[in-house]
């Protein structure tokens, strides 16, 4: 009897985890929405910016990027340092203009908990250290 008991109350948390789950909006009106919404909007941050050349490391170049708007995504910084690799694509578009630039980027999620800083992608490591990649730049 007691392993049924664990049995259905398993099954009734993975139905719950797993499922869609109803919300309330302001006009007490209940909408549906799919639990990994949240988490797939979380991969993708449009900023737009100006960035500002703050030197080279050993595999790019670096900059202060002060961001002037959000378009898409959560950020709560107001700046963080760019690296773009040397020798990347758009390491041609930020040096063929006069430092500083305004500049719109989008950037898709790369990986958490990452070690450093700064890390040698194309992107940014954000305060709760998470890496962010270039996606586009113009």
């Amino acid at each position: 009897m007691k392993q049924m008991k664990l049995k259905y109350i398993g099954l009734v948390f993975t139905i719950l985890v797993f499922s869609e789950c109803n919300i309330k909006n302001s006009n007490n009106e209940i909408k549906k929405e799919n639990i990994l919404t949240e988490t797939q909007m979380e991969t993708t941050i449009r900023v737009k910016g100006i960035l500002t050349s703050n030197g080279a490391v050993g595999y790019g170049n670096t900059f202060i990027c002060k961001i002037e708007k959000v378009l898409e995504g959560n950020i709560q910084q107001e700046t963080f340092n760019l690296v773009v690799l040397a020798g990347d694509e758009r390491e041609k578009f930020v040096n063929s203009h006069l430092s500083p630039i305004s500049v719109e980027i989008t950037f898709r999620k790369k990986d958490e908990n990452v070690e450093y800083a700064m890390m040698p992608l194309t992107g940014f490591v954000d305060e709760n250290r998470t890496s962010w990649e270039i996606e586009t730049i113009k």
